[in-house]
């Protein structure tokens, strides 16, 4: 009984391979055995007639009724397996494409563990049916898989459905533990504030006193972010929502409409949106027993909507200002988003200053609004700054450097030609130099190796002329690096094919002790002002160029503009651009400064995570974020572009003396903050 090949949508029918098979065994059963098979329908074409020892599963029998008077089932990776345990009959599993499966499958158990003889050859069935082989124990598996199999079973559990007859064979449980359940709309996860704030609320709050469930649109997580599922804490649930919304085209097209366009919104269609949104609800959640649904996104149209036609306790969060927000960059739907403040239960604030223009401007929310002030996250942003710089920046993509003077200089043309010679005839294994991979070399190819060997070690020269500060053998990171890696032959060659010269260039500002470093974590967006950071470092620059700038932007819409602005700076050689940082905390951790030049903010989350690992903040005055700060923890300044122009100045000029902030009284306040949001 073969299980079916491919994947959901590419069957892969192999019928070659089981009609190879089944022609083998016929030739080899002996005259006393009777062997069927049960063809997938996929593999219906496949012709048996020419096999007279071989019959076809009858299909007038059913199937359990069959299977119970075998000798030997013969499957693969089918759960049939688990029905014939208790016949304490012969078990063959014919895995010959395991690893395959696996991959495009995918297995719940591995089977290489069960009890069962396994073969990954034809023969090797054969060979075990030509003899009277002793049977594996089955005991183990049969009472963790069919310890409730008995003949009168299902006359028993008709029984107690329908008559509420108990057995001592039925053990009945509830699905519900009895707490709260809370599902928040999480979004995808992206390197943003918002999903930093909520993976800082789930690990400081007490999950186990409610059932928490993070779900988000199937298509929303992208690949790079899966590690942020698996890191969520034990008792969070997540659930990527799959599919589309159901409806007939006239809803739908309503829903389009009213979705898009902020102008329809006519009485008339409010009952149609309910019904559709409450068919929504219906599809996503099924039965499950909601208490609470937190939008905690904050934008999202689609679940904002459906908070208004939800008959239990629903919660918006407002993470900025709302209206800001929008006069800078219509990305959210008004209507529906403030609509939703109206008809939910509760509307969160991350901070005291959104209340007064949010309760003056949408009519009817005042009662219900409270602030939960974001938790602030230093445990986790400490364990993330205690990893490898180097090993946090080898896929780390480099959206801009200044490269183009370099490749002028002998000694980086030098670099980058050894070492694409090397690379093409070398590698190192186990700090042994190999030619095309071979340790023993022919007299053509020992002239070889010695002019390649006379290279890497010019390589190694050269580059540590080209980056004498980070390629140092007394710097720490090199040290590291020989420490992890002792049979390591060429350190420098091994960084540069690591990290590429724009980011061993980064790390060549950071080790030199005479360079200040800056750094400014934020999307692509007007609210992040990068646009003003810039000017003020290049004003900065052009009076002192030992300084540099580092800005690490995971996505946004001001992409090209951003690096277009860097590119016609005249402090360009000074600053370099990083894409999508998985650990941006290990670098905060490293560099000089951090400048928060934000527009605004609901909270500058980042400058608490700078002052975690222990780096100074220059950050702009928004009160939402520096209320905090009360002890002279950070050097605040105007927020205008000559703010932040002065502030680095001051920075660079003064024997700026910090204090270390408080993280505990903080904590103490948003748990409580957080708990009264499932008070009545």
């Amino acid at each position: 009984m073969p299980t079916w090949r491919g994947d959901v949508g590419n069957v892969n029918n192999d019928n070659q391979k089981v009609a190879a098979d089944l022609a083998y065994i016929a030739a080899h059963l002996e005259e006393n055995t009777m062997f069927y098979v049960k063809l997938h329908p996929f593999q219906s074409d496949i012709d048996i007639s020419e096999f007279p020892q071989i019959r076809l599963l009858p299909t007038d029998v059913e199937l359990y009724a069959f299977i119970a008077i075998v000798d030997v089932l013969i499957t693969d990776y089918s759960s049939i397996m688990y029905d014939f345990i208790n016949t304490k009959k012969d078990i063959i599993l014919y895995t010959h494409d395991l690893l395959d499966y696996q991959l495009t499958r995918g297995l719940y158990e591995d089977v290489a563990s069960y009890p069962f003889y396994q073969t990954a050859t034809i023969e090797g069935v054969m060979a075990r049916l030509s003899k009277q082989a002793t049977i594996g124990n089955y005991e183990a598996m049969s009472q963790r898989f069919c310890q409730f199999d008995y003949q009168h079973g299902s006359h028993d559990l008709m029984n107690y459905i329908l008559m509420n007859k108990t057995s001592p064979k039925i053990i009945s449980s509830k699905v519900h533990n009895g707490k709260e359940t809370v599902v928040i709309l999480s979004g995808g996860f992206w390197d943003n504030g918002i999903t930093s704030a909520l993976l800082n609320t789930l690990e400081n709050i007490d999950t186990s006193e409610r059932n928490y469930i993070c779900f988000f649109g199937k298509n929303k997580v992208k690949k790079e972010h899966f590690y942020k599922l698996k890191n969520l804490p034990e008792n969070v649930q997540f659930y990527p929502v799959p599919g589309s919304m159901n409806g007939t085209l006239i809803q739908r097209l309503i829903n389009s409409q009213y979705m898009w366009k902020e102008w329809f919104k006519f009485p008339f269609i409010n009952k149609i949106l309910a019904k559709i949104y409450q068919a929504e609800y219906q599809r996503v959640f099924g039965t499950l027993k909601v208490d609470w649904f937190i939008h905690y996104t904050g934008f999202e149209r689609k679940y904002a909507e459906m908070v208004r036609h939800m008959n239990h306790k629903t919660v918006m969060y407002v993470h900025t200002d709302m209206f800001q927000e929008y006069e800078a960059k219509q990305n959210f739907s008004k209507k529906v988003v403030f609509g939703a403040y109206q008809s939910a239960s509760k509307v969160v604030l991350v901070h005291e200053n959104l209340r007064e223009e949010l309760v003056e401007k949408i009519a009817g929310i005042a009662d219900k609004v409270i602030v939960v002030n974001n938790f602030l996250g230093e445990e986790r942003v400490r364990r993330f700054a205690a990893e490898s710089l180097i090993a946090s920046l080898v896929d780390v993509p480099v959206d801009y450097s200044f490269n183009e003077e370099r490749m002028a200089t002998d000694n980086y043309r030098k670099a980058v030609l050894l070492n694409d010679l090397v690379g093409t005839h070398t590698n190192v294994q186990n700090g042994q130099l190999l030619l095309n991979g071979q340790a023993a070399l022919t007299a053509n190819e020992q002239t070889i190796f010695t002019h390649v060997e006379q290279a890497l070690t010019g390589l190694e020269k050269t580059l540590a002329e080209t980056f004498p500060t980070i390629l140092n053998p007394e710097n720490k990171l090199l040290k590291a690096l020989k420490e992890e890696q002792p049979d390591l032959h060429y350190p420098n060659k091994f960084i540069v094919d690591q990290l590429r010269i724009s980011k061993l260039r980064l790390l060549e500002f950071i080790a030199d002790e005479q360079i200040t470093v800056f750094m400014n974590i934020g999307r692509y967006d007007y609210q992040k002002g990068h646009d003003r950071l810039i000017e003020a470092f290049e004003r900065n620059y052009e009076q002192n160029n030992q300084i540099a700038l580092v800005l690490v932007c995971p996505h946004g819409v001001l992409k090209k503009e951003t690096i277009e602005k860097v590119r016609q700076s005249s402090a360009r050689e000074n600053i370099i651009i990083l894409g999508g940082m998985r650990n941006p905390y290990v670098l905060l951790k490293a560099i000089d400064a951090f400048v928060l030049s934000s527009h605004y903010e609901g909270l500058g989350l980042v400058v608490y995570e700078a002052l975690a690992v222990g780096t100074d903040v220059i950050t702009v005055n928004l009160t939402e974020t520096i209320t905090l700060l009360q002890n002279n923890e950070a050097l605040i300044v105007e927020n205008t572009e000559m703010g932040i122009t002065q502030g680095i100045t001051d920075y660079l000029g003064a024997s700026i003396d910090l204090n270390a902030f408080d993280f505990e009284a903080p904590k103490a306040q948003s748990r409580e903050e957080f708990t009264a949001i499932f008070k009545s």
